[in-house]
C-alpha cells in the first residue's frame, strides 16, 4: 500500500485513494493519502478550478 501523498509531512500508509482529472485533460489521476488527510485534501482538490474530483474509494 503506498504512503500518504499530503504535502504536509506524513508517514502513514494511505487508506483513501482520490480520482481527479485536470481541466485540460480527460485523463484520470489517482493520489493516495491517509485518514487524517483525506478530507482535507478532497475539499482542495473539489474546490481548485483546475482539477475535478471524479471518484473517492476506501482502501481498506
Amino acid at each position: 500500500m503506498p504512503g500518504c501523498e499530503s504535502d504536509e509531512p506524513c508517514q502513514r500508509c494511505a487508506s483513501y485513494r482520490i480520482g481527479v482529472t485536470h481541466m485540460l485533460s480527460d485523463v484520470t489521476v489517482y493520489w493516495h493519502y491517509c485518514t487524517g488527510h483525506f478530507r482535507t485534501e478532497t475539499q482542495r482538490l473539489d474546490a481548485s478550478e483546475w482539477f475535478d474530483v471524479v471518484e473517492t474509494e476506501s482502501l481498506s
